[in-house]
């Protein structure tokens, strides 16, 4: 079979938005980033109180990612009226959800173990020496180098970073095929692993492939600066990077990973079936395109049309 590139992908995805671009942004932009407002003042809050205060995040933050993948998935598959219903799905598959985003949060910190005592004493050592004397007789580069675990173990965590973020390409479709089959953890890993075989560079670059204009955006900050200094121009377009990837990226992204998802499951020989009654005799069993264009309900109208 002939693998989809990264322009058919993201062109299903640009067709799941044509016209249903408020929907993608209600449920895959402005509702993260409301939450994201939200999550600082709750830190605030329960400032006192960090144990709490880590639990509370930890599972909201878990139950907006479930959120965003099943809204994702229903765009993916063009179910744009049943976009925000029945938006929780399976209250035992978010608890089944809870536990994968547990264990894959665990899997992915692991490199970091290492530096334990490292952020504990060097935090020790910052809360009990006034500010004056901090940097009396060190700098800050100094300072750290004291404090850092010795070189095997350094090249030993990034070892371990640079198989975590091997494991992480090869896992990305875990929580999608969760979510959407409603199967067991160790399947869904087996999945996600199966799928992404002899695709690892084509995932990793996938939502890499986003961000192209946004560096652009920063190189054309840097010169502005470099030019005359921060100015009018550089806030601009500083301000129009944001949002384009706020309004624009996030749920154009989101959408394009789970069309990506979709069209793996469909190369794989695993494709979403949709069943059909022909002449109200006998059922045939179609599948889904992911790559295919949806076209607009006709009961949709355009609000707009009044004024034509």
């Amino acid at each position: 079979m002939i693998k989809a590139n990264y322009s058919e992908i993201k062109r299903a995805a640009k067709n799941r938005m044509d016209g249903n671009f408020g929907e993608a942004f209600v449920a895959l932009a402005l509702i993260p980033f409301v939450y994201g407002i939200g999550q600082a003042i709750l830190n605030m809050i329960l400032s006192s109180l960090p144990l709490i205060s880590s639990i509370t995040q930890f599972l909201l933050t878990i139950l907006f990612q479930y959120l965003v993948i099943i809204a994702a998935l229903k765009f993916a598959k063009g179910k744009y009226s049943d976009l925000f219903t029945n938006m929780f799905g399976n209250g035992k598959t978010y608890l089944k959800f809870i536990l994968l985003s547990l264990l894959l949060t665990v899997l992915y910190f692991l490199p970091l173990l290492i530096y334990i005592d490292f952020f504990t004493q060097l935090t020790s050592y910052i809360d009990s020496t006034p500010v004056t004397l901090l940097f009396a007789t060190q700098t800050p580069g100094e300072l750290i180098k004291s404090f850092l675990p010795s070189t095997e173990w350094i090249i030993l965590s990034f070892a371990l970073l640079l198989g975590i973020l091997a494991i992480q390409v090869k896992l990305l479709f875990v929580t999608y095929i969760f979510v959407d089959e409603d199967i067991s953890l160790i399947e869904s890993i087996k999945r996600s692993w199966e799928y992404t075989n002899g695709n690892f560079f084509r995932v990793f670059f996938f939502p890499i492939s986003f961000f192209l204009w946004v560096f652009v955006g920063f190189i054309v900050i840097m010169i502005f600066n470099a030019i005359s200094g921060p100015g009018i121009l550089s806030i601009l377009v500083l301000i129009a990077l944001f949002g384009y990837v706020v309004i624009y990226l996030t749920p154009y992204l989101q959408i394009a990973l789970a069309v990506m998802y979709m069209n793996f499951k469909k190369e794989n020989g695993d494709p979403t079936p949709i069943t059909e009654t022909v002449a109200t005799v006998k059922t045939e069993t179609k599948y889904f395109d992911p790559l295919a264009e949806i076209e607009e309900p006709e009961n949709k109208k355009d609000p707009f049309d009044k004024f034509n």
